[in-house]
């Protein structure tokens, strides 16, 4: 899959551009440009052996939908060490305040002296922060097992896996490119003097070769500044030629696909 960049989206405009121009010329409020993706990078945030990976390309998925694990077997003995150190503490702990409970009135009647009180208080302030490391340290390794898995952050659809079960991934490398339902939009080009034309939520019609019929999107971005400036002193001859990026968010992204040069017709 091969994935614009700017600058391979710029080629694709200025391609477009040349192809419209061996034609006749375009019907006012119509403009050429191209379309789109903007893909969901999904990565291991952790470095690990890819122990399940079974979505191809072209599935699609919903959200909460597993999409890949890492091996998790250094995790989750990491996880029962540090269980068991909680369970230790919580009976420590509970041991300790038994003592400050039975010691309180020996302490009253003069029984035991201030300073063995004050070591019995001592234990159960350490026993608390025992407790309270413990389940720091659950959290932790709960939290570190949790990484080893992802889900699908939204619906959509698998344009690219980079990598196959059993392979070695390293933190941060991207497993899948996701295309997410309102992930395609068309950028295209209007000049100066149709900026008055057009903004924000208003509709426009994408058509491109094999389309029988148009693709409904709407405007989200008209650009402030413009997108190419003259080399040369402005003058009335040279304003003509100073265009503004628009983009457009198609609604139906099955019929389009990315770097496909589309005609667009303001609504």
């Amino acid at each position: 899959m091969t994935r614009p960049t700017f600058s391979t989206s710029v080629l694709v405009f200025f391609v477009a551009l040349i192809c419209a121009g061996c034609g006749p010329d375009p019907e006012p409020g119509t403009y050429t440009g191209y379309v789109e993706a903007e893909y969901v990078f999904v990565a291991a945030p952790q470095s690990g052996w890819l122990a399940s990976a079974g979505i191809q390309e072209g599935s699609n998925v919903q959200t909460g939908d597993l999409l890949f694990e890492l091996d998790a077997d250094l995790q989750e003995a990491e996880l029962a060490e540090a269980n068991a150190q909680l369970h230790e503490a919580k009976a420590s702990l509970k041991l300790a305040e038994a003592e400050v409970t039975r010691n309180s009135p020996l302490l009253r009647q003069g029984a035991i002296s201030q300073a063995r009180f004050d070591d019995i208080e001592t234990a159960f302030e350490q026993a608390e922060a025992a407790l309270e490391n413990a389940e720091a340290r659950v959290a932790r390794a709960d939290y570190q097992l949790s990484q080893r898995r992802k889900t699908a952050p939204r619906p959509a659809s698998v344009e690219e896996v980079f990598y196959r079960n059993g392979e070695f991934v390293s933190a941060g490398s991207p497993i899948y490119a996701l295309l997410p339902a309102d992930g395609l939009k068309v950028r295209f080009f209007i000049p100066q003097a149709d900026l008055s034309n057009v903004e924000p939520g208003q509709g426009v019609e994408v058509k491109a070769d094999g389309l029988i019929e148009p693709v409904s999107a709407e405007i989200f971005f008209v650009a402030r500044e413009a997108e190419f400036t003259p080399p040369i002193i402005y003058s009335e001859d040279t304003r003509d030629k100073l265009v503004f990026l628009v983009e457009a968010r198609v609604d139906d992204k099955a019929r389009l696909r990315a770097g496909q040069p589309v005609t667009v017709r303001l609504q």
